[in-house]
């Protein structure tokens, strides 16, 4: 792929992303939430900042996997419909 295919690539990509920012802060319910927790949860920013960390999502069952083997790391579950 040429140079300005993939500088177009990106600029599209970027383009798609400010629309989803901007439907985000121009929504209501999110800009409600935002304004209420978004002081309170600053002070986790950062705090694990060059840790490793594993983000697991699983369906249907997490209690089919050993998650013993990430007792040292920090872990965030998502439970998936």
């Amino acid at each position: 792929m040429e140079a300005r295919a993939i500088i177009n690539k990106i600029k599209k990509e970027l383009q798609r992303r400010a629309k989803i920012w901007v439907n985000y802060h121009n929504d209501p319910i999110m800009r409600e939430w935002h304004l209420k927790h978004a002081k309170r949860l600053e002070r986790f920013k950062n705090i694990h900042a060059c840790e490793s960390c594993f983000i697991i999502g699983n369906r249907p069952s997490l209690n089919k996997m050993d998650l013993s083997l990430l007792k040292d790391y920090h872990t965030l579950i998502l439970k998936m419909p």
